[in-house]
């Protein structure tokens, strides 16, 4: 279920990688990874944030928002928080302006709270709903390569497992049986047999003695 579960939502993420900026959206929710200190101490780098789609008229002062944003000619997804009343525009569309939170971010030459970012409603991605720095550890192995590869080792560790126990147990089941009759000329055992059985077999084994017996005479 695991497995299945992590293909699908790669697969997912391949086909609809040109929809919502690259982000992989599923059901209207994402999970991405925070990689740059801008949003620190509440987002602290390596932590998951988790977004859902939001309706632009809805957001307010304070949300913090994941959007899409061309900087230095570079397109870029950043989360950060709404710093003024969203506006509604002649064309029709909502615009933002957000920053970021952190004074002492290693991004900015001077404070980064006084940098802003406006944009329309078109490059909105979602709402910042969530966040935890365990998930995105988690997150982080199970979504690269070495992730991918222990996910499919499990299942074929499993089966590995099974098969082995199953040949072992095979031949402990070879060794504890013991044949009721050796075949002619050799040892027999009796052990298991019942009275009669026993009875029946010694008088076979009496019968053919005298057959052979019977067949010497005959031939001298």
């Amino acid at each position: 279920v695991i497995v299945v579960g992590v293909l699908a939502f790669q697969i997912n993420g391949m086909v609809n990688k040109d929809k919502h900026f690259g982000v992989n959206m599923m059901f209207g929710r994402a999970t991405l990874i925070v990689l740059t200190d801008s949003m620190e101490p509440v987002y602290p780098v390596g932590s998951a944030i988790f977004i859902e789609e939001v309706k632009p008229e809805t957001v307010k002062v304070d949300d913090d928002l994941t959007f899409y944003y061309v900087f230095n000619g570079q397109g870029i997804v950043v989360t950060h928080r709404v710093l003024e009343e969203p506006k509604l525009e002649d064309d029709g569309k909502y615009y933002f302006t957000c920053h970021g939170i952190n004074a002492n971010s290693d991004q900015c030459d001077w404070d980064c709270t006084d940098q802003t970012q406006y944009f329309p409603e078109d490059q909105l991605i979602g709402k910042v709903t969530g966040v935890s720095v365990a998930y995105g550890k988690v997150y982080s192995f199970f979504t690269s390569i070495w992730g991918l590869i222990f996910l499919l080792a499990i299942p074929a560790g499993y089966l590995i497992f099974v098969s082995v126990g199953d040949i072992v147990k095979a031949l402990k089941e070879d060794d504890d049986e013991t044949p009721a009759v050796a075949t002619a000329g050799g040892s027999s055992s009796i052990e298991g047999l019942s009275q009669e059985d026993i009875e029946r077999l010694k008088q076979d084994m009496l019968n053919e003695m005298l057959e052979e017996k019977m067949s010497k005479k005959e031939d001298e």
